[in-house]
């Protein structure tokens, strides 16, 4: 994959559907915006203790 690093830029003129250079895509680290995490919503959880499930925050599941 690294023998293609920025192949996606030279060759984006012909093509005609878009390019992710894949390797740059990877390792370019991006900083989040502000408030940007949202918690998911809590899932039910089955077959644990009842006190991992408060642990974990989740519901008791079927």
């Amino acid at each position: 994959m690294a023998a293609t690093a920025g192949l996606a830029d030279q060759i984006a003129g012909q093509i005609e559907v878009p390019l992710v250079d894949g390797v740059a895509a990877a390792v370019r680290p991006r900083k989040a915006a502000a408030g940007s995490f949202w918690r998911p919503a809590a899932k039910p959880m089955a077959g644990l203790p009842a006190l991992l499930v408060r642990l974990f925050g989740g519901t008791v599941g079927p």
